[in-house]
């Protein structure tokens, strides 16, 4: 038996901590989130973390006419001020500013975005 299998068979047992919590210590949020799923309450923590981070997101100018509204099972609603920002946002930004949600807030997180015109 190696060294490694010996230490698995202990960490199996419980004779040895698992290599998770040895990590070192763990955020708020990583303890939260299960809570947070339980409760129906992980869209709305995701949506609020997304609009206090709208700006550094999309840019001063951008941001300063458009936000987000909701997120619901993926997908982010954005309000836009003026339909020429809509299309300019959904024609020549829309795969970038997903792609910076999505590295900042995971995959599952945002999947895709809907932007409307209006508040």
């Amino acid at each position: 038996m190696t060294e490694e299998e010996l230490r698995q068979l202990l960490r199996d047992r419980g004779m040895l901590p698992s290599a998770e919590s040895q990590r070192g210590p763990k955020t708020l949020v990583d303890l939260l989130q299960p809570h947070l799923e339980r409760f129906g309450l992980r869209d709305q923590v995701a949506e609020s973390q997304i609009l206090d981070s709208w700006e550094s997101v999309v840019g001063p100018a951008n941001a300063a006419f458009s936000r987000p509204v909701s997120l619901r099972k993926g997908e982010l609603i954005v309000a836009v001020a003026q339909p020429a920002l809509k299309y300019t946002l959904e024609r020549f930004h829309a795969g970038f500013i997903l792609t910076q949600l999505q590295e900042r807030f995971g995959r599952d997180t945002v999947r895709s975005l809907r932007f409307r015109t209006g508040n």
